[in-house]
């Protein structure tokens, strides 16, 4: 950089004095006959302040004392009487360009730029060492002393020859003090300090006066080197680096905060104003100068070259050479550390900046000057470049590049171990030996903090850029010693593996996000890679490393960024025996060691969003394998059989490792029991069935047993969260039925899952206990957990009674309800189609249209009853029948049974003899045992009962005689009429039948007057239409919207964004294959499912956005995809909406999934058209956003990542189960993984909400409401009398 310019190898070493040439006695004596006298009269200034410069009128008196006090204040400190002390404060006094002060002589007013360098170099004196090396205490006062004067200088008096007289002032004194081997007491440490902050201050001010000349800067620079081993120099490079940096930044950018942060006490003592005076051109040269002002900060690992050489050389050849030069190196090592950890933080900072100018489409580059030129101006070094601003002076060189030609010498020379070539010149190969292994052993730290940040530059590399090939060679050779595992267990003594460690650590931790930075080549490091997270595995399994939870969780996420590399590479080979199919294995089985011994919630999360995707993956290939049967396919497929499990069996090898661990760990944390209840849900879902049915019994039994055990906890474990987790559990438990309704069959699992489900509901089971009788469910007195537990047993008992093994219907998956609606069957009834609306048990809205449809030939009672209840809307035709339908009711009621012939005329009617007992019976012989009965005389033993006896006997006899006199008198019939059956009855009151067969309506409650269980509606009004659509409206399953986008590169406008997706053909052929994965194509017009927003009559309104479709049994979700910049209208979801159907805070729920081209549309910063577009044209203060963004890389695998607009993401993992940011995920597993991290997001956002009911609370308030409203105010006896209407 300063090419040319010779630095100055020998500066001033103070005034020297005419005294010195007398013997030391003569000049002493001399010293203190003038001084103390000087002295009383210095003291006494402020009473006589004109009697000390009378003493000295002319120059050659001026010049006469300062003789003597340039020799005084070469003197030793101890035995001169405060001679050396008074010399300093009066020449202090006399300095030139201070304040005026009467103490100054004439001459020194008058010509101050004359006798300013003299003064100046006979307080430089002070700084020379004494009798011994280091300073004393009273010497560093002195130092002090004269160093505070110097910085309250009035600079702006200052010529060139005076900064120039001052600087090299500055860099003789610091040359002095620094020189000197490291100092450990406080005194040391203190002047250190003080002198190497004035020298930057100073420094400083001259850069914003009189800009240094290069010869100066290049003394500088070569004095520094010299001066490395202290600390203090260091730590003030760092800071005015850092301030430097940061004002650079600002002046940039204009509107970007800076993260670098500076203390106040250090702002305040570095007097950094002066820096917002500089111009441009000047900040930037200083900047670039200062940064450099310590030369090659990676020389700082080489204690040959740090510090006095000479003084380095003669600690080698003592005879304590080891306990000397480890003195040495422990000193420098810490120095090393900070030099490579400001680095890092400017390359951050660098990165940082870079990032935010790529998302408005500007590139930052930086270039190092090629030349240094007298005048401080700025060649270029910071360049902005845009498509309509400045084009770029190299366009080859990329921001990562730029950062590399700034820092990367510094950096790869710092990671580097080699140093044998340095050494063979300098050192034995003994000492060589010895000096290599201090290196190791110190240095590591600052080779680790190197080897961190250049991850951290190759991690930001973008798929649109390349890096120069001499950089990444390095850097892979570099990572491929750091990730040496071999030499990590090869250790014997502890050393290799200590030093080794901390680099492989940093590596991980900083490195996790290299496999998504699209760095060619870089796939052939996952086998290393994959070692190294091994290592960290295995020390956690072995609690080595058990507090170390920010490592283990990088290594979990650069883990999770290689779970689908070994499908996706299936075929390349990693040597000669083995592909990379063989490493699925090892990943399986780190994730699963992980789940077991990971005591970290957070990291047991990320290792089950890998461990489904890696599943859901194998899964989809199996799937893709066996419906496309090539030859090349059945060879893969053999392969992935050969070299590892089948995905049932990782899915049940999976299921019991988290079955059998979590459920230890989950009772403890509610978060970690709804991530694996996440996971459960995504594993029920998989494209593969589980081959044995026995590992779904496993699972069923398992989700019983936890919700049972989590019930049935004491009151006081009892909470919020844990009733959440249950409500989850309910819900996963439901999911695997639904995919799996064939176990319901089993009389166990049924048992099972109805015991938990009455748990729920009433808070105990019918179970009896040995001492205690059986309870029945109907006797039982309700006491649930919850009220919000209730409700979800209630929901899963309905769905298994209505819907397992019957989804989807013959309506399709769009609704679980059905068609049929009012409208629709009057076009087919014979009346005037005029339905009649009843409410059941207040929770069941009744329709009933008594007419029949026309389609039925015979006569009897029908009624079409629309249902709809809390669980659904049902349709029924209702036909009383008193006969099999095979019987033609017509033919039997036209032909009448056959008949006996009529009785003939004038024949009369004998009465008959009775008999109660046969002929028979008179022959039978009377047994003893029939005596054993009394008579009825016998039984009469008084005389008011004979006389009964008799009235009795004769009434009968009467009534006998009177009959057959009647009879006798009765006139013969003439003719008989034939006898018809009646016609069947046409019209009938079918509701009455209904209800009264159905015992909805009786007698017996008419006359005890109780309220019936039917409540009467007023239909005609037109708000009970519309109340009765809203109730329609309200889906029974949760609904999501989710808004897809596609960014192209540089685009930074939201109608750019929202319009590329009219021309879908034309974009990236992948996003049109993602679209389709996530859901199938539906049109919002006649769509019957939630469509995700509200679909217009006008033809102009749904062109603006194409919806792809999905749902299950439980859940459906809309991806709309916009194609028009004009806000939509979205539709708010029906089981949220209040009584006055306006959203409440769960409808302001937006999951926003952005496809990126590049990766320069950056994820940080959400443009505000676009958020407008999110929602919805609305105005809400609770607006809370999830974004979701998909990255293609050049591999073929998907980078996926998330944010939210709340703030920016808290940690590099945020978690949408199972999709964790910054996984890479292949092509066939991305759709399945957003989608189930879209439902996840919505269930988890619905169950944390207070406010939040379920779809069937919805609904029977929705009708609870309609009655309250729209009942008609009958007593029992007008409700009977109105079912005659």
């Amino acid at each position: 950089m300063y090419e040319g310019f010779i630095p100055l190898t020998e500066l001033n070493e103070g005034l020297p004095s005419l005294l010195h040439r007398f013997p030391a006695a003569v000049s002493q004596s001399l010293v203190a006959a003038c001084m103390p006298y000087i002295g009383e009269l210095l003291k006494n200034d402020k009473s006589d302040p004109i009697r000390l410069p009378s003493l000295f009128p002319r120059e050659e008196d001026v010049d006469w004392f300062l003789e003597i006090a340039a020799h005084g204040l070469t003197l030793p400190l101890e035995g001169t009487n405060n001679m050396v002390s008074d010399c300093s404060n009066l020449l202090c006094e006399w300095l030139p360009f201070q304040s005026e002060k009467p103490s100054v002589p004439m001459p020194i007013r008058l010509y101050p730029k004359r006798y300013f360098p003299k003064i100046l170099w006979c307080l430089h004196n002070i700084f020379m060492p004494r009798d011994s090396e280091v300073l004393s205490v009273s010497q560093i006062v002195l130092c002090h002393r004269v160093l505070r004067t110097i910085e309250q200088l009035n600079y702006s008096q200052f010529t060139v020859e005076t900064w120039e007289t001052l600087l090299k002032f500055l860099l003789s004194a610091t040359s002095k003090v620094l020189r000197q081997t490291v100092e450990r007491d406080p005194g040391g440490i203190s002047i250190a300090s003080r002198v190497a902050g004035s020298l930057y201050r100073v420094w400083l001010n001259a850069c914003y006066h009189c800009f240094p000349s290069p010869l100066l800067w290049s003394t500088q620079r070569h004095l520094a080197t010299t001066w490395r081993h202290h600390m203090a120099l260091v730590q003030y490079w760092k800071w005015y680096t850092f301030v430097l940096t940061r004002e650079l930044i600002k002046r940039t950018t204009r509107a970007f905060e800076v993260a670098i942060e500076i203390p106040p006490e250090m702002e305040q003592e570095m007097n950094i104003q002066v820096i917002g005076d500089l111009s441009d051109d000047i900040l930037v040269q200083t900047w670039f100068r200062i940064l450099h002002s310590i030369g090659n900060v990676a020389d700082l690992r080489k204690p040959w070259l740090v510090g006095s050489s000479a003084a380095f050389h003669r600690d080698m050849d003592d005879e304590r050479q080891e306990l000397v030069s480890i003195s040495f190196v422990r000193d420098v090592a810490p120095i090393f550390h900070v030099a490579m950890k400001t680095i890092g933080q400017l390359v951050d900072e660098w990165l940082i900046l870079s990032r935010r100018f790529s998302a408005f489409g500007y590139k930052l580059y930086l270039r190092t000057p090629s030349g240094v030129e007298e005048k401080p101006v700025a060649p270029g070094f910071l360049i902005l470049s845009s498509e309509t601003g400045l084009s770029p002076v190299n366009p080859v060189v990329t921001p990562c590049d730029s950062v590399l030609n700034l820092f990367g010498q510094w950096l790869f020379e710092a990671c580097s171990t080699d140093t044998s070539q340095e050494l063979s010149t300098i050192a034995s190969p003994e000492q060589r030996t010895f000096i290599e292994q201090v290196m190791r052993r110190f240095f590591v730290q600052g080779r680790a903090s190197a080897m961190g940040t250049l991850c951290k530059i190759f991690a930001s590399h973008t798929n649109k850029a390349d890096i120069s090939r001499e950089y990444l060679n390095r850097f892979y050779l570099l990572l491929e010693e750091g990730l040496s595992v071999e030499r990590y267990l090869s250790a014997e003594d502890g050393t290799t593996e200590e030093v080794h460690r901390e680099v492989l650590e940093t590596i991980i931790c900083h490195g996790s996000e290299l496999f998504c930075a699209d760095l060619d080549g870089f796939v052939y490091l996952v086998p290393r890679l994959i070692d190294a997270i091994q290592v960290v595995f295995s020390d956690m399994k072995e609690q080595r490393q058990s507090g170390n939870v920010d490592l283990r969780r990088e290594a979990i996420r650069l883990l999770l960024t290689i779970v689908c590399v070994p499908l996706q590479f299936h075929s390349v080979k990693i040597n000669e025996n083995a592909t990379f199919l063989f490493l699925r294995k090892s990943i399986f089985d780190l994730i699963l060691d992980g789940i077991q011994a990971e005591t970290d919630f957070e990291n047991l999360l990320m290792l089950l969003g890998g461990l489904y995707t890696m599943i859901e993956d194998h899964a989809l290939l199996e799937t893709y394998l066996e419906q496309n049967p090539t030859p090349a396919n059945e060879q893969l497929a053999e392969s992935l059989k050969s070299t590892f499990q089948t995905v049932s069996k990782m899915a049940s090898n999976a299921i019991h490792v988290v079955s059998s661990v979590l459920i230890y760990k989950c009772q403890e944390n509610h978060v970690l029991s709804m991530g694996a209840l996440e996971f459960l849900f995504g594993m029920a879902k998989i494209n593969r069935k589980f081959a044995d049915p026995q590992d779904v019994r496993r699972i069923i039994n398992w989700l019983c047993r936890f919700i049972s055990t989590s019930i049935q906890l004491p009151a006081k474990n009892h909470s919020r969260d844990l009733h959440s987790v249950i409500v989850l559990g309910y819900n996963c438990l439901l999911t695997w039925l639904a995919e799996y309704p064939d176990q319901l069959r089993v009389e166990t699992v049924l048992n099972e899952v109805t015991t938990v489900v009455e748990l729920g509901i009433s808070g105990s089971k019918s179970e009896s206990r040995s001492n205690e009788p059986s309870v029945y469910k109907g006797s039982k007195e309700l006491k649930p957990a919850s009220q919000r537990v209730r409700e979800c047993a209630e929901l899963t008992l309905a769905f298994i009674m209505q819907y397992l093994g019957a989804f989807p219907s013959i309506s399709g998956p769009d609704t679980l309800d059905s068609l049929l609606s009012e409208d629709v069957i009057k076009q087919y009834s014979e009346g005037d189609g005029k339905f009649r609306y009843f409410v059941l048990d207040h929770c069941c809205l009744l329709g009933l249209l008594e007419q029949p449809l026309g389609n039925l030939e015979e006569p009897s009672p029908v009624a079409v009853l629309i249902y709809r209840g809390p669980f659904g809307k049902h349709s029924y035709v209702l036909q009383l029948k008193h006969l099999k339908s095979q019987t033609n009711l017509r033919k039997s009621i036209s032909t009448p049974r056959s008949e006996r012939s009529p009785l003939s005329v004038g024949r009369s009617v004998r009465p008959g003899t009775v008999r109660h007992f046969p002929r028979t019976a008179e022959n039978v012989r009377i047994q003893e045992i029939d005596d054993r009965i009394p008579t009825l005389e016998g039984l009469m033993s008084r005389r008011n009962e004979m006389d009964e006896f008799k009235m009795i006997s004769q009434a009968i006899e009467s009534e006998t005689e009177l009959t057959r006199r009647s009879l006798q008198q009765m006139a013969v019939v003439s003719e008989f009429e034939k006898a018809i059956p009646p016609s069947a009855k046409q019209e009938f009151q079918a509701a009455r039948i209904l209800f009264t067969n159905l015992e909805f309506f009786s007698v017996h409650a008419l006359f005890k007057k109780e309220k019936p269980a039917l409540t009467a509606l007023n239909s005609s009004s037109v708000e009970f239409q519309r109340q009765l659509a809203l109730l329609d409206s309200i889906s029974s399953r949760m609904c999501c919207t989710v808004y897809l986008f596609y960014a192209k590169e540089k685009q930074t406008s939201a109608s750019d964004v929202i319009g590329n997706a009219a021309k879908i053909k034309s974009l990236n052929p992948h996003f049109a294959d993602f679209v389709r994965g996530l859901g199938w194509s539906v049109d919002p017009k006649t769509h019957n499912g939630w469509a995700g927003v509200v679909p217009s009559a006008d033809e102009k309104d749904c062109s603006q956005f194409k919806v792809f479709y999905w749902s299950d049994v439980m859940t459906e979700i809309a991806f709309v995809l916009p194609l028009s910049s004009t806000p939509l209208k979205q539709a708010t979801p029906p089981a949220v909406m209040n009584s006055d159907s306006t959203p409440s805070l769960l409808s302001v729920l937006k999951v926003v999934v952005i496809w990126l081209q590049d990766y320069e549309p950056t994820p940080l910063v959400l443009p505000e058209e676009l958020e407008s577009t999110f929602r919805g044209g609305a105005e809400s203060t609770s607006f809370d956003l999830k974004v979701i963004f998909v990255r293609p890389l050049s591999s073929g695998l998907y980078h996926v990542f998330g944010a939210t607009n709340l703030g920016p993401p808290s940690y590099k993992s945020l978690l949408f189960l199972p999709l964790v940011s910054g996984m890479v995920v292949s092509k066939r597993a991305v759709p399945a993984v957003v989608r189930q991290a879209v439902m996840n997001i919505n269930r988890r956002r619905r169950i944390d909400n207070e406010k939040y009911q379920l779809p069937h609370i919805r609904k029977k308030s929705k009708i609870q409401e309609m009655e309250n409203q729209f009942q008609l105010e009958l007593n029992p006896a007008q409700f009977a009398v109105s079912l005659f209407a």
